[in-house]
């Protein structure tokens, strides 16, 4: 250990010197990295040998591509790195897989907790939403568990035992990783072998795959010694939090006002929670917190009542409601509603039962309206007042909307934005509470030389009902607006031939 924390040291001053010295530039060290399979100081004697890490030319290839071409992305992945690699290495040697395999992440996400594919795999284990919930991840609108560190890794861990023992090879078990099994399994059929290298000569994987398993080997060479192969990097220390567990759905406001802290500092350490709430039905979820408040957290917590973890209300089905409806005016989705109150269809509802609605933050009952009784509380808002709306997971221009008493056509025009804007989380919307642009249902167009009228489509309509209404067709309304699909949203604004 002294030996490897001497070499540590002289190759920083080594390097350090020749830039202030311009003695030897550090781009021909990165490019002439000595890259000696015999004198490499890499130590494997704690490695599985069941996991082959060849110095191979596909792998030295690989190598010098990420010294250059993926330089920065390898830098994040070094800075990260000792944040998880103990944690995953114990997860793994738990679950019996080789803890060489914490490495893995290197490549598929640089350690990153929150990155995201373009073809929806999310965490640090990049995993698809199917996949995730097939080896015990949560994956829905209250939270995302691809996401949570630990858990992640443990499914993943379970993904390629699960794979090993049907290959009998760590190697194709990681290629499988990337590639699925299929096709891992029937290369192996048709060319009756279980060697990668042999495969990687066939057409049976695609290429992606093909540089997979040289670059998961060359990250882990880079890994275990950066500074042989000239990547300095500052080490991100690890946040330090305690855990505990909550026992029912509760509104993240509350826990942080027992421990004296915010939302933003509970979210940032647990990355996984759609909302500011822990998931709806999900027992004692695990919470992590700042670290030395649990004790405060035990004592505060158990003062609070059950009926006041959760900001939730009540509605009592009416003849007519739908799900998506109620759903909607509530600022929830069917999926909760579902989970709420037990229901195994969405089209079951019977007149006068009571549903329990769990509200996203942000709602309270003031600002709803008690739809039994018809009384409207007063709103903490005043008509007209100016306010930001601060986009979290889940929301929706419509969503936004229905919140503050306006519609998606304001909405946009204040923003200047279009209507079929992906929101992300983060953003900042401005909105007029109860105010709207062009709030009259119908007017003039004064830009279509009165061959049109404006209309602003409103909750349940559809293209069917406002053609008959204006005794004309679905066909030229569509042509009017350059649509192509049928989907309306209360708020928009159409334009209706004359006859």
């Amino acid at each position: 250990m002294r030996n490897y924390k001497l070499y540590k040291i002289m190759a920083v001053a080594t390097l350090t010197c020749c830039f202030f010295f311009n003695l030897l530039p550090l781009s021909k060290t990165i490019l002439a990295a000595n890259i000696d399979t015999t004198n490499n100081q890499i130590d494997f004697s704690q490695e599985p040998e069941d996991v082959p890490l060849p110095l191979n030319q596909e792998v030295t290839e690989m190598i010098k591509f990420f010294q250059t071409e993926r330089r920065g992305q390898i830098q994040k992945a070094l800075s990260k790195m000792d944040q998880y690699l103990p944690i995953f290495k114990q997860i793994l040697k738990e679950e019996g897989v080789p803890e060489v395999l914490a490495y893995l992440p290197f490549i598929e996400s640089a350690y990153d907790p929150i990155a995201r594919s373009n073809v929806g795999a999310r965490g640090i284990w990049q995993f698809m939403p199917s996949t995730g919930r097939r080896y015990g991840l949560r994956v829905d609108s209250w939270v995302d568990e691809r996401i949570h560190p630990e858990k992640s890794c443990r499914a993943a861990a379970r993904y390629l035992k699960n794979y090993y023992n049907k290959f009998g090879n760590w190697t194709l078990a990681i290629a499988a990783y990337n590639a699925g099994p299929t096709r891992i399994s029937r290369a192996v059929r048709k060319l009756n072998t279980s060697d990668f290298w042999k495969i990687k000569k066939s057409s049976y994987i695609r290429s992606q795959t093909k540089r997979y398993i040289p670059a998961f080997i060359a990250g882990v060479h880079i890994a275990k010694n950066p500074y042989n192969y000239g990547f300095l990097y500052i080490s991100h220390s690890t946040p330090e939090y305690e855990t505990v567990n909550i026992p029912e759905s509760t509104d993240l406001h509350v826990i942080a006002k027992c421990i004296g802290t915010d939302t933003k500092t509970l979210h940032s350490l647990n990355p996984e929670l759609k909302r500011s709430v822990t998931p709806y039905n999900y027992k004692d979820y695990e919470l992590r917190i700042p670290v030395g408040t649990k004790t405060k957290f035990d004592t505060e917590f158990t003062k609070i009542p059950s009926s006041e973890r959760l900001v939730k209300t009540y509605h009592t089905i009416r003849r007519g409601d739908t799900l998506s409806q109620i759903a909607a005016k509530y600022g929830t989705s069917v999926r909760d509603l579902m989970k709420a109150n037990g229901l195994t269809s969405a089209h079951r509802l019977s007149v006068g039962k009571t549903l329990l609605v769990p509200l996203i933050p942000g709602y309270t009952p003031s600002d709803l309206k008690t739809y039994n009784t018809g009384y409207t509380p007063r709103s903490r808002y005043s008509e007209g007042q100016k306010l930001t709306h601060k986009v979290s997971w889940g929301d929706s221009l419509y969503k936004i909307a229905s919140r503050y008493r306006t519609d998606i056509h304001s909405i946009c025009q204040w923003n200047s934005i279009d209507k079929e804007v992906v929101l992300k989380p983060g953003m900042y919307l401005t909105v007029y509470y109860k105010k709207r642009i062009g709030a009259d249902t119908t007017v003039q167009n004064s830009f279509s030389n009165g061959e049109h009228l404006t209309y602003i489509v409103r909750k349940g309509d559809s293209l069917f009902s406002i053609a008959r209404r204006h005794n004309t067709t679905i066909k030229k309304i569509k042509a009017a607006n350059n649509m192509r699909g049928s989907r309306l949203y209360p708020g928009d604004t159409l334009l209706i031939p004359k006859q």
